[in-house]
């Protein structure tokens, strides 16, 4: 029965189709990407005897952890409850976790920890996710943990407790969204490369005793399918990785014989520690040390930002008192490792920002994701929050301390030789290489390191994201590990300041200022020359970048970004506006114009012969006077996943759209004019654009609103004043469009 069921949501439910939900989803767009509206989640597997055969077999079987032979992925049929209706979604599950605590027996029935991926729809912008048995994370202390360290910019996955029936068995599960792009856009970062520590060796790795392998254990890359998209993704995510490596192998040789590496910082040759000495810091203070262990680390490398980011998971979170000289007694080397990795750390504003968590907005919103009454959640959360700033005066006063004068170094040539060595001293199987990009095939040259002279043809981007996901290769187990030059900070790039204004750009362009005029002037020299803008605050200034003719561009462009994640000829990223002029004149990029997570007021925008987007803006709130684009390839404005405000836009001659909005974006517009476009306007994927007068003339779609993406929903238009009336309007069944006061309907 259940079997016909599923074949006939796969065949009502088309992944492209999205109609799962008994409600238009574009009216409670806030709600559906609000964790705490999901009421309940009941999941149907049609193949349960199997299921069934699978959860005994497993608590059967005498092995101290899980086997893969039990992860084994069934389909099923996702049932979601909100207050205001219902959504059915077909997904794959399998158990999840290491250990046997992910299995309970109780009263009868089997109750497992489980892996979830949605295939045509989402919860809470979620499509892989996890719901654990809750003592397995401490139960609502994950809840606050994820919650406080996203309220403080670190990623953290969305984590909430929820009633769950797995075939007719229902009991409360934690869950859990798992390390992904979805992740990291609802923390408004752009998608890229994420690394863990590689797990392989230490899992029931042949002969040996599990994490026996953790001293010669490194990293690897978690999303393999991005960097496989080409070699601008493969060359980032390998840069990545190699500084990554650097330093697994340096602490591995540091602190061999201990249980250290505790507080690896891959940023410490980029002169960036803050980030993770804060993060050691905060999650040390929350008693979460389980998740600083090397293999349990997870890293997103934010190009835009020059620096490493770490990813919380599995923290174990005690929230207990505890005294750093007693937690680490009898060793010293991770100690010292420790004091010197925190005295980057500026305790009294941290502990301002733990104490600010105590105010009642952010109690009530634990409540609603912890399913408690909001007086348990007050008397849950204030005492766990008292003793995380106890934690962190205990850790500041460690700095007093003067523990060790001489911690033990290494150089990194001789760490990599000891990891080879160690090794081999173990008799693993795998071997050691080193990869580089060569501009001349496009492909990545392999150099083998041990054993010397074996012979590995030149890899293209799809092999290369293979080798540093799963390290290996025909296979056989190969290790990247860099040299010792190998790092980041390499690429080829160049800094100029003129006045107070840092510019990045690529060797060869021109940036000169004129304090006179408050003009910055930027000159491209090729077609794919780029600047880049950050952290600062502009105000009265006029930037102005002339560019290359687009038709000196051509098609062949191999992906929309470069490897240092740049998709404009121009980007702001996490910049300050007040008053400030932006003008761009032949811009050959993916973007002539790119704004990422900045704010502020903007006077006036000018785009003129735009390749391909005019003006792209993400994760930005920004209030716009003016903007005006004459001449784009393709759309000559597209925001997503921001807040945005303008009085007036002219938008002539645009490819495809001229305005398109998405990725729950809320855009308010007083007066558009678009002049010579396929489609006049889009909004899409949870966005809602609001415009006063809408001025159209030859378009071949004036307004259109639909869900694009699974991990969102329907979209709305309001329009007040239009001349949409003769032309064409598309909308799907989810979305809504309001024209003068009244809603839009399709006709059959």
């Amino acid at each position: 029965m259940l079997k016909n069921v599923f074949l006939f949501l796969l065949a009502v439910f088309p992944t492209a189709g999205f109609a799962n939900c008994d409600f238009q989803t574009a009216h409670f767009a806030n709600d559906l990407q609000n964790a705490s509206s999901v009421k309940s989640i009941a999941i149907e597997i049609p193949k349960s005897k199997k299921w069934a055969v699978n959860g005994i077999g497993l608590l059967l079987d005498r092995e101290p952890n899980i086997q893969l032979k039990w992860k084994k992925k069934f389909e099923a049929i996702l049932r979601v409850t909100y207050p205001f209706g219902n959504c059915s979604y077909l997904a794959e599950v399998r158990q999840s976790g290491d250990w046997l605590d992910h299995l309970r027996f109780l009263n009868g029935s089997l109750h497992q920890s489980l892996d979830v991926k949605l295939k045509n729809g989402n919860i809470a912008n979620v499509v892989k996710f996890k719901l654990f048995l809750p003592e397995t994370r401490l139960g609502n202390n994950e809840t606050l943990a994820t919650l406080l360290l996203r309220k403080l910019d670190f990623i953290a996955p969305k984590t909430f407790m929820v009633e769950v029936n797995v075939n007719g068995i229902t009991a409360p599960y934690l869950f859990q969204e798992k390390e992904s792009k979805e992740l990291l856009e609802s923390m408004k970062r752009r998608e890229g490369p994420i690394f863990e520590g590689d797990e392989t060796l230490l899992w029931s790795y042949g002969v040996f005793e599990n994490f026996e392998l953790e001293p010669v254990s490194g990293a690897k890359l978690v999303n393999r399918k991005w960097a496989q998209r080409g070699n601008s993704s493969a060359k980032m995510a390998l840069n990545a990785l190699n500084e990554l490596q650097y330093h697994y192998v340096n602490f591995a040789t540091l602190s061999a014989g201990s249980n250290n590496g505790l507080f690896i910082n891959p940023n410490e040759r980029l002169g960036k520690l803050g980030k993770f000495s804060e993060y050691h810091a905060i999650t040390g203070a929350m008693g979460g040390f389980h998740a600083l262990r090397p293999h349990n680390r997870k890293y997103y490398w934010n190009a835009l930002a020059d620096e490493f980011e770490p990813i919380y998971y599995d923290g174990n979170v005690s929230f207990e008192a505890f005294n750093p000289l007693i937690f680490f007694k009898d060793q010293p080397i991770e100690l010292e490792l420790f004091r010197r990795n925190i005295q980057h750390v500026n305790f009294e504003n941290l502990k301002i920002q733990v104490q600010n968590m105590k105010h009642n907005n952010f109690i009530v919103e634990f409540a609603s994701l912890a399913k408690l009454p909001l007086q348990l959640a007050h008397d849950f959360v204030l005492p766990k929050l008292a003793q995380m700033i106890i934690n962190l005066d205990a850790w500041e006063s460690l700095l007093a301390e003067n523990l060790i004068t001489d911690l033990k170094s290494e150089n990194y040539g001789v760490a990599r030789n000891n990891f080879i060595r160690d090794s081999q001293s173990f008799g693993v199987n795998q071997e050691f290489i080193e990869l580089k990009y060569d501009f001349d095939s496009k492909l990545f040259s392999v150099t083998c390191i041990e054993p010397p002279g074996c012979v590995i043809p030149a890899l293209d981007a799809n092999q290369v994201g293979d080798l540093m996901a799963n390290q290996r290769y025909v296979n056989e187990r190969y290790v990247i590990l860099p040299s010792a030059r190998a790092k980041i900070t390499d690429l080829n790039y160049t800094e100029t300041y003129v006045g107070r204004i840092k510019v990045r750009h690529s060797v060869g362009a021109l940036a000169t200022y004129n304090a006179a005029s408050e003009r910055l002037d930027l000159v491209q020299k090729r077609p794919d020359d780029w600047f880049l803008i950050k952290d600062t605050f502009l105000s009265g200034i006029t930037v102005s970048m002339r560019g290359i003719l687009p038709e000196s561009v051509g098609n062949n462009v191999e992906q929309r970004f470069n490897e240092f994640g740049l998709t404009g000829c121009l980007t702001f990223y996490k910049v300050t506006f007040e008053a400030t002029n932006v003008e761009v004149s032949d811009g050959a990029c993916e973007d002539s114009l790119n704004f990422v997570s900045s704010n502020g007021s903007i006077a006036s925008i000018l785009i003129s012969n735009g390749f391909a987007d005019a003006v792209d803006i993400d994760f930005s709130e920004l209030t716009i006077a003016s903007i005006e684009v004459n001449g784009a390839g393709n759309d000559c404005m597209d925001v997503s996943g921001g807040r945005y405000n303008f009085d007036e836009a002219n938008f002539n001659d645009c490819g495809d759209k001229g305005i398109s909005v998405g990725e729950g974006s809320s855009v308010v517009g007083g007066s558009v004019v678009v002049i010579d476009a396929v489609i006049g306007a889009s909004s899409k994927d949870f966005s809602d654009l609001l415009i006063s007068d809408f001025d159209v003339s030859n378009v071949q779609v004036c307004l259109e609103a639909f869900q694009k993406k699974m991990e969102f929903g329907g979209a709305s238009i309001n329009i007040q004043n239009e001349n949409c009336r003769r032309l064409k309007v598309d909308l799907d069944a989810n979305s809504v469009i309001i024209l003068g006061g009244r809603h839009f309907e399709l006709s059959n």
